[in-house]
């Protein structure tokens, strides 16, 4: 296995209640913090603040974002300067929205991103 030493992380999630995604990026990001790199996880602005206290003690930064309109350059471009300012190595979108918004500005900001839709069978069945 690689080591993950030193590697900057981005996670991006448009929620941050008690759910399956969430859960996961809580996981995903404490545990890789705990092999050695470095993790800021995007939670929304107006959520329900649960994965922040998920969170909390455990290393791993939040930076809280807010989205003015479904489709947006202005947070595309934020989000592109956000992870230039962290110097993220890779970003990972989790749902739908933030898989657009995480492709769009990881593009911008030239480096790789990849991104994971959880739960139903909805996009595989289209």
């Amino acid at each position: 296995m690689t080591s993950v030493r030193g590697l900057r992380i981005a996670h991006l999630i448009e929620s941050d209640g008690p759910g399956g995604a969430e859960r996961m990026v809580a996981s995903l990001a404490i545990e890789l913090q705990s092999a050695g790199a470095d993790n800021v996880v995007f939670v929304p602005e107006r959520g329900e603040g649960w994965l922040g206290r998920e969170l909390r003690g455990t290393g791993v930064r939040t930076e809280v974002f807010r989205i003015d309109r479904p489709l947006s350059p202005a947070f595309a471009r934020w989000l592109a300067g956000v992870l230039r300012r962290y110097q993220i190595d890779l970003a990972h979108s989790h749902e739908f929205s933030m898989a657009v918004y995480g492709a769009w500005a990881s593009r911008k900001a030239g480096i790789p991103h990849l991104f994971t839709l959880h739960g139903s069978r909805y996009y595989a069945e289209r």
